[in-house]
């Protein structure tokens, strides 16, 4: 007899050249259950021997130990059986048992996949309810507002346009000197709109605007005396052509004679367009016991 040794469990086991022979030297571990070559795996016989009885004192313990629970569960299992009531071990017995209809689980498994608590269904639908009478209310207030606008009389729009018209009117009639300074092509307009109303209207007086670029007196071959003159506006919008004042003086510079010239008795229009010259030319003769004395002169523009 050989004495082999499992290589994974190392349990040793005697074999007999005849064993050995069976399958080529192959052998299955009855603890383990795995398959090796027993000729690779000899051992010695003191070896073996020592192998030996500790696998079979191990064998012993197991066998011991499964005694102990065999008999511990018939144990269990009689005092279980005690415990079974009457009906349960007929059942045991006779292998039935009473099993809920399988349409009656499946109910109740729809059942508990649709149920919802009774205060969610409240809420979802007391807030479905409350958007609903939001909408409506709001509707209701936009059709009402939309009839009160549709149901108001035609007077009342005629009146309204009729009021933003005057207004505009009396926008433009009080600002009607700027408005025709600014733009000259409206006067036509400013004159038939006041017209009927009386108003008046003038260019705009600003004498700063108006400056006096040159001016001259002199005396003619024949004795007459001649006055030339040149204004400027230096404004962006037309202003009213100014009044002239000639006041000629002596020696001493006292006043020999004074008078005042309109526009028109300078040849010169009754305003003045925006950044514009105007210049004037004016002949005129004296009296005969005035030419001695006449030795200057001053020229002042004025707005009345």
């Amino acid at each position: 007899m050989q004495i082999t040794q499992c290589p994974e469990c190392h349990t040793a086991f005697k074999v007999s050249p005849e064993h050995l022979a069976v399958a080529n030297g192959w052998v299955r571990c009855g603890r383990c259950g795995g398959v090796f070559e027993a000729l690779l795996h000899l051992e010695s016989d003191e070896t073996s021997e020592v192998a030996i009885a500790h696998e079979q004192n191990a064998l012993g313990a197991d066998t011991a130990a499964q005694a102990v629970l065999s008999r511990s569960a018939e144990n269990t299992d009689t005092d279980t059986d005690a415990d079974i009531p009457p009906r349960a071990k007929r059942e045991a017995a006779t292998g039935s048992t009473t099993q809920p209809a399988t349409s009656d689980i499946d109910a109740f498994h729809d059942s508990l996949l649709s149920f919802v608590p009774g205060s969610l269904r409240t809420n979802k639908s007391s807030t479905s309810d409350a958007n609903a009478h939001a909408n409506a209310k709001v509707a209701a207030t936009a059709a009402s507002n939309s009839e009160q606008v549709s149901k108001r009389p035609v007077w009342l729009w005629l009146l309204a346009a009729l009021l933003t018209l005057t207004g505009l009117l009396q926008l433009v009639l009080w600002n009607r000197h700027v408005l025709v300074a600014q733009e000259p092509a409206l006067q036509g307009l400013i004159e038939g709109l006041c017209a009927p109303i009386g108003c008046e209207w003038h260019w705009p007086q600003t004498l700063e605007a108006v400056q006096i670029e040159n001016s001259s007196f002199t005396e003619n071959a024949d004795g007459t005396y001649r006055l030339q003159l040149r204004l400027k506006n230096t404004q962006h919008h037309a202003v009213a052509m100014p009044l002239l004042e000639l006041t000629l003086t002596d020696e001493r510079d006292e006043v020999v004679l004074r008078r005042v010239f309109q526009p028109q008795e300078l040849g010169l229009k009754d305003h003045m367009p925006a950044l514009r010259d105007a210049r004037s030319t004016l002949n005129f003769d004296l009296d005969e016991n005035l030419k001695p004395r006449v030795m200057g002169f001053r020229a002042l523009i004025f707005y009345p």
